[in-house]
């Protein structure tokens, strides 16, 4: 093994930091970029820590054991990083941006892998080399992704890849990059064209990005007002730049800690659902519009959640590959499953119109407690949201994996929320949530907040006043549109508690919860 762990860290850093200058040169295709742009500091970051574990005494045996898988990682994606350098920071490349990011995205799917895929399976296996060196996983842990990286080398050393490059490419040319931005946390986001195998022999290749939701229905007597107090967004000529986009858009934003799971990630991901081709095309046609797009076990599933503008109704669409490449597409209604977690895993499930029991339709594995929290939160709100009521009467749960660590009510305007402080059971990060205290919307997520980084940070929080706390920071996941948890006058986010103990009660116990 002839790699240093921190040469490739930096080189995925400075294209990274190179890549930044495309995300306003190239319309349609901003999101791709903040998506690579956050990866590859993401893999950054973790080959930082890899080099870091590998260099002390005490894991040099452990490290000795992934010799082969580390070879692996670092030989694909030096060639990835290569191919993005030839492409993209040529003088062609420079020339017209879109049509080499498009040469490059066509190039990797002649490797068999996109970009962003690759980019999913190189995090996942530095993960996982990470947990080994340091004792807290197995080498059979990495089989399955690193079966994926091997097959990926593979085609890239068996292909031609001259050839599909541009007879020009030069040496990407430093002085066109920006300073290097600080590293983001990341957890994976939701790319335009990161499932497009599956699309590629649809009508609709890359389905519209979805609008802002107009004005819902109003429910009286509502903590959950909040959803529906807000004016509709304004209307759209054809001709006008304004593109608002659905709140579920912003959800995966990568600006968040990322707390991987530990000891075993439980059963694989997989949907046991019919298969059903005409899938995409079905949802375009009738209107509906992806919102959320998210790669699992290293890319080889993909999970999008589409919301109609019309009536709010909202779809999940399961997409996967057999060993022999035959695509499969399944997609159901929000409002027919039940979303529980289980461990690592949210299963979900539709209800047995025989026996009325709830079978399995899909199980999604994850790596990251955060990943999970967004997901499920996302998916929640937008099955309560749906102008269909679940014929269901199991509730959706998540909590089997958390502790409560702290309970009350907060107010907002006139309207109340139930606001809990959440301690993961398996990484031990910290959360807030406010939910709905009544009405029809009760216990819908309105919005979460990681905050395991500011236990026992000293100034973090302050009393304001007598029922108020100020948060210094804090970076609020919104389940609903045109919302934000109240600010004060100084621009920081406040907890409007009920009751003044309420108030006491938190800051005297949140300093006090175990940081993992």
């Amino acid at each position: 093994m002839d790699w240093s762990l921190l040469d490739l860290s930096k080189e995925a850093e400075d294209v990274a930091s190179g890549l930044q200058i495309f995300v306003d040169t190239v319309p349609g295709y901003d999101r791709d970029f903040l998506a690579h742009i956050s990866a590859l500091f993401a893999i950054s970051a973790e080959l930082r820590r890899l080099d870091e574990l590998i260099s002390q005494r005490s894991h040099r045996r452990a490290a000795a054991k992934v010799t082969y898988e580390l070879d692996l990682l670092c030989s694909s994606m030096e060639m990835t990083l290569d191919a993005v350098n030839s492409d993209l920071f040529s003088v062609r490349g420079q020339a017209s941006p879109r049509r080499a990011y498009e040469h490059l995205c066509m190039h990797f799917g002649r490797e068999g892998r996109s970009f962003s895929g690759r980019l999913v399976a190189y995090q996942d296996l530095a993960v996982g080399l990470c947990d080994i060196v340091q004792g807290d996983g197995m080498i059979e842990d990495l089989d399955e992704v690193a079966a994926v990286v091997k097959g990926l080398k593979a085609r890239q050393l068996t292909l031609d890849t001259d050839k599909y490059r541009s007879p020009q490419a030069q040496p990407r040319i430093p002085s066109i990059r920006p300073s290097l931005r600080p590293n983001p946390p990341y957890v994976p986001q939701s790319p335009n064209t990161s499932s497009d195998d599956w699309d590629s022999d649809e009508m609709f290749a890359y389905p519209p990005t979805a609008p802002q939701a107009p004005l819902s229905p109003a429910f009286s007597n509502s903590s959950f007002e909040t959803y529906y107090s807000i004016p509709t967004s304004p209307s759209l000529d054809s001709n006008a730049s304004y593109s608002p986009i659905h709140w579920a858009n912003k959800i995966f934003d990568g600006m968040h800690a990322m707390t991987p799971f530990r000891g075993n990630l439980g059963q694989p991901t997989r949907c046991l659902g019919r298969d059903i081709p005409e899938a995409v095309n079905r949802l375009c046609a009738e209107g509906f519009l992806k919102v959320v797009e998210q790669p699992f076990d290293a890319a080889d599933a993909f999970v999008r959640l589409y919301w109609r503008p019309s009536d709010h109704r909202a779809r999940i669409l399961f997409l996967t590959k057999d060993r022999l490449g035959r695509r499969y597409r399944h997609c159901i209604p929000l409002t027919l499953l039940n979303i529980r977690r289980v461990g690592t895993c949210l299963q979900l499930s539709r209800g047995n119109q025989y026996d009325g029991r709830l079978d399995l339709w899909a199980n999604l594995r994850f790596t990251f407690y955060e990943r999970m929290v967004l997901f499920f939160c996302t998916a929640v709100a937008l099955k309560r949201q749906d102008a269909v009521d679940s014929p269901l009467q199991v509730e959706d749960y998540f909590q089997n994996g958390e502790d409560t660590e702290f309970a009350a009510e907060i107010e907002d305007d006139r309207y109340l929320h139930a606001f809990r402080v959440f301690k993961d059971t398996n990484t031990g990060a910290v959360r807030f949530e406010a939910t709905a205290r009544r009405g029809p919307m009760q216990k819908t997520p309105i919005w979460t907040a990681f905050v395991t980084q500011y236990i026992g940070l000293k100034g973090w929080m302050r009393r304001v006043g007598p029922k108020i706390i100020s948060l210094s920071a804090l970076h609020p996941y919104v389940f609903c549109d045109n919302y934000l948890p109240p600010k004060g006058r100084d621009g920081h986010f406040e907890l409007r508690f009920k009751l003044r103990q309420d108030c006491e009660d938190f800051l005297a116990i949140f300093p006090t919860i175990s940081a993992p």
